[in-house]
């Protein structure tokens, strides 16, 4: 986890406070804003069926099919983030899953950022896994060259998980004291 820390703290700024889930991940990379946000309690199990890249993920399978097995039980669940890429108020907004790989979701185009970034009501664009994969695998090297890939998902992960563990051993010193009043 630390060293994930390190090579993720020396992109983007992380900003959290006890008590509040949201965290949030702020950098630059060239000209391009970043701002990559989540709720450590915003989490999604993973459907092991469920295949976004078809090829890469039978490629990693074979490869990786006796560390799943001894590793199966420790899997973190996936925790939903979005990272927002701007330049010159115009950017891209991606609605992702991080685990221990990064899943894309949706993505869409806003002409105004700094306007419709919160606006919900504004189209999303298609599901990312409509696209063609020539799309999909362009989007993948837009964002890993802006330090969002796996490495990253990786760490959302670990840190919601440890953001978690904190604010529950909080609550329980907190109702404990509580309770003895």
């Amino acid at each position: 986890m630390e060293e994930l820390r390190l090579k993720v703290e020396s992109v983007f700024k992380l900003q959290e406070a006890p008590g509040c889930m949201d965290v949030l991940l702020q950098g630059s990379v060239g000209d391009d804003l970043i701002k990559i946000k989540f709720n450590a309690q915003d989490t999604v199990e993973l459907d092991e069926d469920e295949e976004y890249d078809e090829e890469y993920e039978e490629e990693e399978q074979e490869q990786e099919q006796e560390q799943e097995d001894d590793e199966e039980d420790d899997e973190l669940p996936g925790v939903r983030f979005t990272a927002d890429i701007s330049r010159d108020n115009k950017g891209l907004q991606f609605d992702c899953v991080a685990s221990s790989n990064l899943t894309v979701e949706r993505v869409r185009y806003l002409a105004d950022f700094a306007k419709d970034a919160e606006d919900e009501t504004l189209y999303f664009g298609p599901n990312f896994i409509d696209l063609e994969l020539d799309v999909q695998d362009n989007f993948y090297q837009y964002l890993a060259k802006r330090k969002i890939d796996d490495e990253l998902a990786q760490f959302i992960t670990q840190f919601a998980d440890l953001k978690e563990q904190r604010e529950y051993l909080a609550f329980l010193e907190d109702a404990e004291s509580f309770v003895k009043q």
